[in-house]
């Protein structure tokens, strides 16, 4: 009797062992811009577990060939960003989200901006970020492939890369 009740407790063991593992992808995304002496550089990084987003990083880089010509814009988009930085999406209950991380610098002829979205804890902390209504949604999670394949509707260049 006691080798029976230890040969299941060992199958058991098996069977949970042998449980799938999730396998961790990312997909590099890009576009390049040039238009009146702005050039952009725009890179998204999508961050899966199988096919469901767990984090995204969003890179912009504004390259102006003259700044003075466009120091209004480039004053404009600074306040936002220094707003943005302070809290970079406020939530319905007026509290600002905890997980997105924003920052941006500005140096000599460049704008540039970085964001990063943790969806796997903006989702356990039940935050409805804004960003996830522009997902393409698969059943109850955000889907990498449905993503990728968006962007590059919209022009962007994407590849899988090895993570």
């Amino acid at each position: 009797m006691y080798k029976r009740i230890l040969f299941f407790c060992l199958l058991l063991l098996c069977i949970a062992c042998k449980e799938e593992k999730k396998e961790a992808s990312r997909v590099v995304c890009t576009y390049q811009g040039d238009a009146l002496g702005v050039a952009i550089l725009q890179t998204i990084t999508l961050n899966a577990m199988d096919d469901e987003l767990v984090s995204v990083s969003e890179e912009v880089a504004y390259t102006f060939d003259d700044v003075k010509r466009y120091q209004e814009d480039i004053n404009l988009r600074k306040a936002a960003y220094q707003k943005q930085e302070k809290c970079p999406e406020e939530l319905k209950n007026g509290k600002c989200t905890k997980n997105i991380d924003f920052t941006w610098e500005f140096k000599e002829n460049k704008l540039s901006s970085k964001t990063v979205i943790n969806i796997e804890k903006a989702i356990e902390d039940e935050e409805h970020l804004s960003i996830f209504e522009k997902f393409p949604k698969e059943d109850n999670y955000i889907s990498l492939d449905k993503t990728k394949k968006a962007l590059e509707k919209q022009a962007y260049t994407c590849k899988k890369k090895k993570k």
